[in-house]
């Protein structure tokens, strides 16, 4: 089951005070968010819900937006990059990981592992293959064989 959000709010700024001595404590967090202590002490307990107005209040002293509260730093990360991707691009990326997932997400994959093979150059993708680890039995044929990279996510040629 998923975080709840009311969780991962709290978990996440819980993360940054610690980690941030001008703002490790409610007090701090209040005098610089302009939120009051007694919403800040709410909040790391989960007795209430926050709004997105407070959540962009409470990220200001922080130096981040919202999304830092509400996301994990990799997420966060992914979302950045994919941002700055071109429409290709993010639609290649998409296909990429829809690959991965499902070769990752099958009843009984042999392998479930999926490699990169060959060189890319600038702009290019790699080509997606599924490998089986060196503890494997002998590999399937399907084992080195390139997946088709016929994907909703794709634009057609």
């Amino acid at each position: 089951m998923a975080e709840k959000l009311r969780t991962r709010l709290s978990r996440l700024l819980r993360a940054r005070m610690d980690a941030t001595p001008a703002l490790d404590t409610q007090m701090k967090v209040h005098k610089a968010s302009g939120l009051a202590q007694s919403t800040i002490q709410r909040l790391l307990a989960q007795d209430q819900a926050a709004t997105v107005d407070v959540i962009e209040e409470l990220a200001k002293p922080f130096g981040v937006d919202g999304r830092h509260f509400l996301l994990d730093p990799d997420e966060v990360k992914l979302l950045d990059l994919y941002s700055r991707m071109s429409a290709d691009d993010k639609q290649r990326a998409l296909a990429y990981m829809q690959v991965s997932v499902e070769t990752h997400t099958r009843a009984n994959p042999p392998y479930g592992i999926v490699g990169v093979y060959g060189s890319a150059g600038v702009g290019q993708w790699p080509t997606v293959t599924q490998v089986a680890p060196p503890s494997a039995p002998a590999p399937s044929p399907s084992v080195g064989k390139a997946y088709s990279w016929d994907s909703p996510y794709l634009p057609k040629r």
